[in-house]
C-alpha cells in the first residue's frame, strides 16, 4: 500500500510529537507473502477465563522494589481499565523480587504473581526511565490478562500459511531418534547384565561383606550400612525372581541396578582388606562389564545425536506455535504501554537491549530495517526457550507493529510522551543505587 500522504503526516507531527518521529517512515498498514507472521487483533488486550486467578502473596524481601513495582502496575492497570477489571484488577497482581543480575522478569499467569530480577535496576544494562521499566511490567501484565498459562493458539494468532502438518511430520521424525536411541541403550544393558550379571552378583557378595565391616565416624558407618543393606536386598530379590521363575523382573532389576551396585563396589575398593581389593576377579569381569557397557551406550548416543541435523527445520517449523504467546505478550503490552502514555520509542528499545545483554547480540538497529524481517531464530544466536531472537521482536515492535496499526496508535498518543512518574520521582534512582553498589 502506498505511504502516508504528507498532509497527514504534517497532521500526525502536529498531533503526536515524538511518535511521528518514530513511525513516520511507516507505510501504511497490510501483510502478505513471506512477511506474513502472527495477528494481533488491536484492543484485544485480555481473554476470558473460566476460573478465577489464586491468591497470591508479594515477597517478602526488597520491600522498596517491590513498592516501585506495584505502583507502575497500578498505573499501567488504571491507564487500561477494560483489561484490568474484576478478576484481573491490577492490585491483586503480586510482586516477587529474585536476587538475580540476569536482565529478567517472569509471570505466574494463574495467580498474577510477578518475578523481578533485581538485574534490571543495574546500571549496566540501562533501564534508566520508569518507562523502561514499565515496558517490561507491561509485556509480563500481558501474559496474565491473555492467560497465557491455559489457552492456546487459534487461526487468529497464527500466520495463515503456519504449516501443522510440516511440523508434526518433522517432530515426529525427531522422536524417532530418541525412541530407537532409548531401545538401544535398553538392549545395552539387557545384553551386558546378560553376559556377566549372574557370575557379579555372586562374586561381589565378599566385597559387600568387607564392606560391612569399615569402621569410620556416625556418618561413614550410616554409608557403610546403607551400601550393604541396599546390595543384599538387591541380591535377595534376584534371588527370589529366579526361583519363582519371574524372567521378566529378574532382568529388569539386573539391568536396572547392577551398575550402581558396581560403582559403589569399585568406590570402596581402596579401603577393603587387600586379599579382596587385589584380587583379579570379580574386578575384571566388572571393568570388562562396563566398557562393554559404555561402549553400546557410545553407540546408542552416537545414534541419538542424528536428531540434532533435524532441530534448524524443526524449530523455523515450531517457531510461529511455540512462540505466539511472546509476541502477543509485546504486542498487547505494547498497547498497555502506549495507553499509559508512555514514550514509544522505549519499548523496541528495550529489547534492544535484551538482544545486547542476553542474547550476545550487537545493536538491532544497525542489523535491521524497516524493509526486511530478520529471521524469528537467527542461525548464530539461539532465542531464550520459546521466545523469538530479540532482534526480531525489536523489528515487530520497531516497524510491523505501527504500520499495521498506526491509525490506532495514532489515535491514542498524547501531545507530551512520558519518561519518568512525578509521583515516583525517585524510588528508581535509590534502587538502581542501591543494587548497583
Amino acid at each position: 500500500m502506498p505511504s502516508l500522504p504528507s498532509n497527514r503526516f504534517r497532521k500526525l507531527v502536529s498531533l503526536v510529537g515524538l511518535f511521528v518521529v518514530f513511525f513516520s517512515m511507516l507505510p501504511s498498514c497490510g501483510r502478505s507473502g513471506e512477511d506474513a507472521t502472527l495477528k494481533h487483533q488491536f484492543a484485544r488486550t485480555s481473554v476470558a477465563r473460566t476460573r478465577s486467578p489464586q491468591s497470591c502473596r508479594d515477597g517478602n524481601t526488597h520491600k522498596n522494589i517491590i513498592t516501585y513495582v506495584k505502583n507502575l502496575i497500578r498505573y499501567l492497570s488504571k491507564a487500561n481499565p477494560k483489561a484490568f477489571n474484576g478478576d484481573l484488577d491490577g492490585s491483586k497482581i503480586c510482586v516477587v523480587v529474585e536476587d538475580a543480575k540476569e536482565l529478567s522478569a517472569s509471570m505466574e499467569p494463574n495467580s498474577g504473581t510477578m518475578s523481578i530480577n533485581t538485574g534490571i535496576f543495574q546500571k549496566k544494562y540501562g533501564l534508566d526511565s520508569d518507562a523502561a521499566i514499565a515496558t517490561i511490567l507491561a509485556h509480563e501484565l500481558a501474559h496474565f490478562t491473555m492467560d497465557h498459562a491455559n489457552v492456546r493458539p487459534t487461526a487468529l494468532d497464527l500466520p495463515p500459511d503456519y504449516d501443522v502438518t510440516a511440523y508434526e511430520a518433522k517432530l515426529a521424525e525427531y522422536r524417532a531418534f530418541e525412541t530407537k536411541s532409548s531401545a538401544m541403550i535398553a538392549a545395552a544393558f539387557e545384553r551386558v547384565t546378560r553376559q556377566h550379571g549372574a557370575n557379579l552378583v555372586g562374586a561381589m557378595a565378599p566385597i559387600f561383606a568387607d564392606i560391612a565391616t569399615l569402621q569410620g565416624d556416625a556418618r561413614q558407618l550410616r554409608d557403610n550400612e546403607w551400601t550393604t543393606t541396599r546390595f543384599a536386598d538387591f541380591k535377595a530379590d534376584l534371588e527370589a525372581y529366579q526361583n519363582s521363575g519371574e524372567t521378566k523382573k529378574y532382568q529388569s532389576l539386573m539391568s536396572g541396578y547392577l551398575f550402581s551396585h558396581i560403582e559403589s563396589a569399585q568406590a570402596y575398593r581402596t579401603k577393603l582388606r587387600p586379599e579382596i581389593r587385589d584380587a583379579s576377579e570379580p574386578w575384571g569381569t566388572m571393568s570388562s562389564a562396563e566398557t562393554l557397557k559404555n561402549q553400546l551406550v557410545s553407540d546408542a548416543k552416537e545414534y541419538d545425536s542424528g536428531k540434532f541435523e533435524l532441530v534448524p527445520a524443526l524449530k523455523r517449523l515450531r517457531a510461529p506455535h511455540f512462540q505466539w504467546d511472546e509476541e502477543q505478550a509485546d504486542e498487547v503490552g505494547f498497547e498497555f504501554f502506549i495507553r499509559a502514555g508512555f514514550e514509544p520509542a522505549v519499548f523496541p528499545e528495550l529489547l534492544n537491549k535484551l538482544a545486547h545483554h542476553v542474547e550476545g547480540a550487537g545493536d538491532c538497529a544497525k542489523e535491521v530495517n524497516q524493509n526486511s524481517m530478520p529471521p524469528r531464530i537467527h542461525p548464530d544466536r539461539e532465542p531464550r526457550g520459546n521466545h523469538p531472537d530479540a532482534c526480531w521482536r525489536y523489528w515487530n515492535l520497531r516497524f510491523q507493529e505501527p504500520k499495521i496499526h498506526d491509525v490506532e496508535y495514532t489515535r491514542l498518543m498524547p501531545r507530551v510522551p512520558l519518561m519518568d512518574l512525578p509521583q515516583l520521582a525517585g524510588q528508581r534512582e535509590a534502587i538502581e543505587l542501591e543494587i548497583s553498589r
